[in-house]
């Protein structure tokens, strides 16, 4: 088995300077891609799933997929739940066998958000899993129009320390200028913010919603501290331009009467455009390389 050991990845990680790569997934074919890109560039590597994509790919049959992929590779691969509700899910999570837990209550006055954190952190140290918690918030799309700066979801450092202090959680999810969409304009990530944040932590830093950050400024976001960083669009667009693609060089294949095409066709050529894009993504996070055995899970 090759299941990560989380927090000595995070710990090595904040040591060495570089970051993890988390990768949403929802998909075998895309899980695949993710596993065979760490692979091929020695790396650790993280796969996540969210509440809505466990729900469209099964919680059983997900974690059943992540843990042969984990036991088939020789780098160490966490499993890990993105943006969970609720205590419910989170138990179920564990239960199936994932590394580590994110518990996002990051809507509820901070007080709240450090009780169920707490409540989160006793939970999954019973089975030896790692957890995340966040303050501020990252936009979805339905929430922040183009352009528009709201300061009031950016991570404040005062609070972001009082919630690690008294919830016990393991790393901290922070808002300092991404958003969970693509813009047509790159983000301007506040830099500053994210000094004053490390400042007051004793925590590793995750950033979620880097779908509109430039390759420099993701590379720069390693360098002021982030050592988990949460991925999904990039690699995705490539996955399904990469079907999108192949389907037209087949289009006379596919055509009525001619030869028959495998589906598994179509959907290696959209593993190996996500794979050329994680494998990108790995190096600029300084990752490439870091596969240690040791980081594995007991």
């Amino acid at each position: 088995m090759s299941f990560l050991n989380t927090a000595r990845a995070l710990r090595q990680a904040t040591e060495q300077g570089y970051c993890l790569g988390a990768y949403n997934a929802d998909n075998l074919d895309y899980m695949r891609a993710i596993v065979q890109a760490a692979e091929e560039e020695q790396a650790l590597v993280i796969m996540a799933g969210g509440e809505q994509a466990l729900q469209r790919m099964g919680l059983k049959y997900f974690a059943k997929v992540a843990r042969q992929l984990a036991e088939e590779t020789p780098v160490p691969v966490g499993i890990h739940l993105d943006h969970g509700g609720s205590l419910e899910t989170i138990k179920a999570c564990l239960d199936e066998g994932f590394t580590s837990v994110m518990i996002d209550a990051s809507h509820r006055p901070l007080r709240e958000n450090i009780l169920l954190t707490r409540e989160v952190v006793k939970l999954a140290e019973r089975y030896g899993a790692f957890t995340e918690g966040e303050i501020g918030h990252v936009p979805g799309f339905e929430e922040k129009p183009e352009g528009e700066r709201n300061d009031l979801a950016y991570t404040d450092p005062a609070e972001a320390a009082e919630y690690c202090r008294e919830s016990g959680v393991h790393s901290l999810a922070i808002s300092i200028g991404t958003v969970h969409y693509m813009r047509k304009e790159p983000l301007k990530l506040d830099f500053h913010l994210l000094d004053r944040i490390k400042k007051a932590v004793p925590v590793s830093l995750v950033l979620h919603g880097g779908a509109a950050v430039t390759d420099e400024d993701m590379g720069k976001a390693v360098v002021h501290g982030i050592v988990k960083y949460n991925i999904a669009y990039k690699p995705y667009r490539a996955f399904l331009y990469g079907m999108e693609e192949e389907l037209k060089n087949l289009k006379e294949e596919i055509s009525p009467g001619k030869l028959f095409v495998f589906p598994s066709q179509i959907m290696k050529a959209g593993v190996e455009a996500a794979k050329k894009i994680i494998r990108l993504q790995i190096r600029l996070l300084g990752a490439s390389g870091k596969a240690n055995r040791g980081l594995r899970a007991d």
